[in-house]
């Protein structure tokens, strides 16, 4: 008993020696609480990471029971999510196929409408062209010699190498008419405009309708629109009247003049 009560005062005295002093002596001088604070942040590291450690843990969990459960909802749907996907292209194609099929007829339908109007054109500018020949024909045989044309001895020697033709919407007749000398296109124009006037408004152009009224004033349903040059013979070019037209030729400052001679006729309208 005596030998246990020195084995305890041995042990505590070196527990107090080897531990409580030197604690003590480190509480005195603060490496105590600094250590202390270590060991708390420590502990607070450590229980930050298990809970981001468990909430990674919640997250790959929750992604994996929505794979399942997307997978499950597949697995139960396949078939008809296959006939929906089917549908899907099927509808789209069928859609395309509408609107390619509708833009043909559209175009096709243009196209027809186009030919129409240029079969009608053309129908209108060859039935015309004759009486426009001879209206013509009587104004050069009236005032020809006034600017050195030569009257036409026959309707057909007016004939041009192109009779009529269409131009932003314009029916345009061409004719030749042979030189006696020099002329002077500008007054040729000016003399047979002043001639066409005289026949529409004393009607006796034969044509209907006879004349166009446009912003307020009569004007002759075909009007000299250019006298050009050709050298041994000049070409004139006769415009049936529109409002489109008339519109057109005001803005060059053409409703009572002539025009240079020259051959532009893309330009000159």
């Amino acid at each position: 008993m005596k030998k246990l009560k020195l084995s305890l005062i041995s042990f505590f005295g070196l527990m107090k020696k080897n531990f409580i002093d030197p604690m003590k002596k480190s509480v005195a001088d603060r490496r105590f609480w600094n250590l202390l604070a270590l060991i708390l942040v420590g502990l607070g590291v450590f229980a930050a990471a298990l809970g981001l450690l468990y909430l990674v843990g919640m997250f790959i969990v929750a992604i994996w029971n929505a794979f399942l459960t997307v997978w499950n909802w597949l697995a139960l749907n396949f078939w008809a999510l296959v006939l929906a996907i089917a549908l899907i292209i099927w509808g789209r194609v069928y859609i395309q196929e509408f609107f390619r099929k509708k833009r043909e007829d559209r175009e096709e339908l243009r196209l027809q409408q186009e030919q129409l109007v240029n079969e009608e054109q053309n129908r209108f500018g060859a039935q015309n062209h004759i009486q426009v020949r001879q209206i013509i024909f009587d104004v050069l045989q009236d005032v020809g010699r006034l600017v050195n044309l030569e009257p036409p001895a026959s309707l057909s020697s007016l004939d041009a190498p192109v009779h009529f033709a269409f131009q932003n919407g314009t029916l345009f007749f061409y004719y030749a008419v042979l030189k006696q000398g020099t002329v002077d296109c500008k007054k040729s124009l000016a003399l047979l405009q002043d001639r066409l006037q005289q026949k529409a408004l004393a009607n006796e152009l034969g044509l209907q309708p006879t004349s166009i009224v446009f912003r307020g004033v009569a004007y002759p349903i075909i009007m000299v629109d250019k006298v050009t040059d050709m050298g041994s013979y000049i070409e004139l070019r006769i415009a049936w009247a529109s409002e489109a037209y008339l519109s057109q030729r005001g803005s060059r400052g053409n409703f009572g003049g002539g025009i240079p001679s020259g051959r532009n006729d893309d330009n000159d309208f």
